[in-house]
């Protein structure tokens, strides 16, 4: 039973250290990428109110325009920070 609890317990720590070592070496590109999503995200609320203040075809295209680019961003993190990205989907919650 212990020599069962011990291969756990280092196969848990082996995981860990990978997880951690992957996710170093994507910060920088997750932290650049998740940067442009915040400024697209802001960019997409301000839009959103003139939406609803002004609701013309050229206001409700350029949002639909941000929100394919913050997309867009969401996909990159995915195939750039593949690490990361699981982490903070399945793991952080």
């Amino acid at each position: 039973m212990l020599v069962i609890v011990s291969l756990i317990t280092i196969f848990f720590i082996g995981g860990s250290n990978y997880l951690h070592y992957k996710m170093k070496k994507e910060y920088l590109t997750y932290a650049l990428i998740n940067s442009e999503i915040q400024t697209l995200n802001d960019i997409y609320s301000l839009c959103s109110g003139l939406v609803l203040a002004n609701p013309t075809k050229e206001n409700v295209d350029s949002c639909n325009f941000v929100y394919k680019k913050i997309e867009y961003k969401i996909d990159e993190v995915k195939k750039k920070s593949p690490y990361i990205y699981f982490y903070t989907k399945y793991i952080s919650e």
